[in-house]
Protein backbone atom coordinates (compact mmCIF):
# COMPACT_ATOMS: atom_id res chain seq x y z
CA UNK A 1 0.00 0.00 0.00
CA UNK A 2 2.71 2.48 0.32
CA UNK A 3 4.19 1.98 -2.75
CA UNK A 4 0.80 2.66 -4.05
CA UNK A 5 0.85 5.91 -2.24
CA UNK A 6 4.03 7.00 -3.56
CA UNK A 7 3.11 5.84 -7.15
CA UNK A 8 -0.17 7.52 -6.82
CA UNK A 9 1.71 11.42 -6.83
CA UNK A 10 2.89 9.98 -10.66
CA UNK A 11 -0.76 10.82 -11.44
CA UNK A 12 -0.87 13.93 -9.83
CA UNK A 13 -0.02 17.85 -11.48
CA UNK A 14 2.48 19.32 -9.14
CA UNK A 15 0.65 20.78 -6.14
CA UNK A 16 -2.17 18.13 -6.68
CA UNK A 17 -3.91 16.51 -3.56
CA UNK A 18 -4.08 13.03 -2.69
CA UNK A 19 -5.87 11.50 -0.40
CA UNK A 20 -6.10 8.35 0.96
CA UNK A 21 -6.61 6.39 4.13
CA UNK A 22 -5.45 2.89 5.43
CA UNK A 23 -5.65 0.57 8.66
CA UNK A 24 -3.87 1.94 11.28
CA UNK A 25 -2.50 -0.26 14.16
CA UNK A 26 -3.18 1.83 17.52
CA UNK A 27 -1.10 -0.25 20.01
CA UNK A 28 1.77 -1.13 18.47
CA UNK A 29 4.53 0.68 16.54
CA UNK A 30 6.72 -2.71 16.61
CA UNK A 31 4.36 -5.90 15.87
CA UNK A 32 1.51 -5.90 13.56
CA UNK A 33 -0.60 -8.08 11.75
CA UNK A 34 1.44 -8.27 7.83
CA UNK A 35 -0.52 -10.63 5.91
CA UNK A 36 -0.98 -10.97 2.30
CA UNK A 37 -4.55 -9.91 2.64
CA UNK A 38 -4.28 -7.47 5.54
CA UNK A 39 -1.69 -5.40 6.83
CA UNK A 40 -2.06 -2.93 10.14
CA UNK A 41 0.50 0.04 9.33
CA UNK A 42 2.21 1.10 12.29
CA UNK A 43 3.24 4.63 13.08
CA UNK A 44 6.95 3.75 12.37
CA UNK A 45 5.45 2.76 8.68
CA UNK A 46 3.77 6.06 8.13
CA UNK A 47 6.49 8.15 9.59
CA UNK A 48 9.03 6.55 7.47
CA UNK A 49 6.57 7.16 4.40
CA UNK A 50 6.50 10.82 5.24
CA UNK A 51 10.39 11.44 5.76
CA UNK A 52 10.81 10.04 2.46
CA UNK A 53 7.72 11.97 0.83
CA UNK A 54 9.05 15.30 2.65
CA UNK A 55 12.60 14.57 1.43
CA UNK A 56 11.31 14.74 -1.87
CA UNK A 57 9.45 18.21 -1.88
CA UNK A 58 6.09 16.84 -1.17
CA UNK A 59 4.31 18.08 1.76
CA UNK A 60 1.69 15.73 3.93
CA UNK A 61 -0.77 16.38 6.88
CA UNK A 62 -0.82 13.59 9.47
CA UNK A 63 -3.03 13.39 12.60
CA UNK A 64 -2.45 10.71 15.12
CA UNK A 65 -5.31 11.59 17.67
CA UNK A 66 -7.33 8.38 18.00
CA UNK A 67 -9.78 10.64 19.85
CA UNK A 68 -11.59 10.11 23.07
CA UNK A 69 -15.04 10.22 22.50
CA UNK A 70 -17.79 7.79 24.06
CA UNK A 71 -17.47 5.60 20.11
CA UNK A 72 -13.40 6.50 20.13
CA UNK A 73 -12.60 4.46 23.22
CA UNK A 74 -15.18 1.48 22.05
CA UNK A 75 -13.18 -1.86 20.57
CA UNK A 76 -15.57 -3.79 18.44
CA UNK A 77 -15.23 -7.20 18.25
CA UNK A 78 -16.55 -10.12 16.18
CA UNK A 79 -19.88 -10.82 16.42
CA UNK A 80 -19.41 -7.08 14.96
CA UNK A 81 -21.38 -4.12 16.72
CA UNK A 82 -21.83 -2.04 14.07
CA UNK A 83 -20.20 0.69 15.68
CA UNK A 84 -16.56 0.62 15.11
CA UNK A 85 -14.38 3.07 14.59
CA UNK A 86 -12.25 0.68 16.12
CA UNK A 87 -11.75 -3.19 16.16
CA UNK A 88 -10.08 -5.80 17.53
CA UNK A 89 -7.98 -7.87 14.81
CA UNK A 90 -5.75 -10.67 16.30
CA UNK A 91 -4.37 -9.34 19.63
CA UNK A 92 -4.32 -5.93 17.85
CA UNK A 93 -6.64 -2.95 18.00
CA UNK A 94 -6.56 -1.10 14.29
CA UNK A 95 -8.31 2.29 13.03
CA UNK A 96 -8.19 4.55 9.83
CA UNK A 97 -5.58 6.91 9.22
CA UNK A 98 -5.99 9.58 6.45
CA UNK A 99 -3.19 11.10 4.07
CA UNK A 100 -2.99 14.03 2.99
CA UNK A 101 -0.60 14.74 0.44
CA UNK A 102 0.48 17.64 -1.57
CA UNK A 103 2.58 17.13 -4.73
CA UNK A 104 5.80 19.45 -5.06
CA UNK A 105 5.51 22.45 -7.01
Amino acid sequence: MLEFVKNSLKCLRPGGIAVHTTEFNVLSNDATIDHQQTVLFRRQDIDRLAAELLSQGHEIVLNYNAGSGPFDRHIDVPPWSGIHLKLQLEQYVTTSLGLLIKKAS
